[in-house]
């Protein structure tokens, strides 16, 4: 054992209780190695954590693994994205310029607290520049309009779009709510108007001021015909560019 590398006790059993959370199973001579320490000083760790599960009622159990001589904990384990897989998303996140600079900045913490605390750093380190550089067309704060109409679309519901333009007054329309869509930065409402598929209306996002639910329910029928009719064969929205 080398003291000169010896953890101080408050940081110890923060970090073996850390571990213990995060489903880790702990070997006694290699913990007590790693942190300069002797197996009884561990011993009076896994105590400590011992007793403070007990004094917050915790359903969780430390126990010993005769099997593998280490300490774990029962229940289920914190489920962490991979952090590469956080990493990958980040990336197409920020590369989607969909969002305003606050809001992409709230989903991409959002996205973090998903990752082991241990690999947020290193998610940061491979997007720290896509994080500098990020920008967006986007004016308004779409995130809970959005989130609301994915509402309306589960439901199966019509709604009263009230609509403004810098060309034109406010005004309102009754629609179908159909898919949420994003082309070229842009959330759109794919929605029909009237009682059939025969007209098909994109709304970009930022044009919806509010919106009315209503007591018809044309929607979740023609959703399920603009799949078959849309989706499977092709999207609504095509490529301008092609």
């Amino acid at each position: 054992m080398d003291t000169s590398i010896k953890t101080d006790k408050i940081t110890r059993v923060l970090i073996l209780y850390h571990q213990l959370m995060d489903g880790m199973h702990i070997s006694k001579a290699a913990f007590a190695w790693e942190h300069g320490i002797t197996e009884r000083s561990f011993d009076r760790d896994i105590e400590d954590v011992r007793l403070f599960l007990s004094e917050i009622y915790s359903p969780r159990e430390l126990c010993f693994d005769r099997d593998t001589g280490t300490y774990y904990l029962t229940g289920s384990k914190p489920s962490y994205l991979d952090r590469m897989d956080a990493a990958v998303i980040g990336k197409l996140l920020l590369e989607s310029e969909v969002l305003r600079k606050d809001e992409m900045h709230g989903l991409y913490q959002a996205l973090l607290s998903a990752v082991n605390p241990r690999d947020a750093d290193a998610v940061n380190q491979y997007l720290h520049t896509d994080i500098a550089a990020y920008h967006s067309p986007t004016k308004t704060a779409l995130l809970k309009t959005v989130s609301d109409l994915f509402e309306i679309l589960r439901d199966g519901m019509d709604i009263e779009l009230l609509l403004h333009s810098a060309e034109h007054s406010p005004c309102k329309i009754k629609v179908s709510p159909l898919e949420i869509a994003v082309e070229h930065s842009v959330f759109y409402l794919i929605a029909a108007i009237g009682a059939n598929l025969n007209q098909i209306e994109q709304f970009a996002m930022e044009q919806i001021e509010s919106f009315t639910v209503l007591h018809s329910g044309f929607a979740r029928k023609l959703q399920k015909e603009y799949i078959k009719q849309y989706k499977i064969s092709k999207p609504f929205i095509e490529n301008k560019e092609m």
